[in-house]
């Protein structure tokens, strides 16, 4: 199966582990990699198609590859976009968000191109969407 997931975000969660020392988990996020995530539980294979760059997209791709789940990227010249948040007090407490880039119509047409591709050669595509503005 092939996931078309227009955003692929780091996180960065801080939580509270023993003795109240700090545990910093790293994890891909977004609708693409829960779904993929979820295929993978069920015994799919899947395949992630996404726009990945800089540091960020760097840190993605070996976390997509310890997950299980391999990708197809479309290599953006901007960072992917980095969630961090503070769990350590119970509840979810946002510290920074990057923007989500935005991508030039040739990166567009790439990364439809390459979707598109996987989908008509694997015959099973997801369609996942983004959050915030489109």
């Amino acid at each position: 199966m092939v996931v078309f997931a227009p955003v692929i975000v780091l996180t960065v969660t801080i939580e509270a582990g023993p003795e109240d020392e700090a545990e910093v988990h790293f994890h891909p996020g977004g609708q693409g990699f829960w779904v993929a995530r979820m295929l993978r539980h069920l015994g799919a294979s899947p395949l992630l198609c996404g726009p990945v760059g800089g540091e960020a997209g760097g840190v993605i791709r070996g976390l997509l590859d310890q997950w299980g789940i391999n990708l197809s990227p479309v290599e953006i010249p901007a960072d992917s976009p980095v969630i961090v948040q503070d769990r350590r007090g119970g509840d979810r407490h946002q510290i920074a968000e990057t923007p989500m880039p935005h991508l030039s119509r040739h990166e567009l047409d790439d990364f439809y191109g390459t979707f598109l591709d996987h989908a008509l050669t694997i015959s099973t595509a997801v369609v996942t969407g983004r959050w915030g503005e489109i």
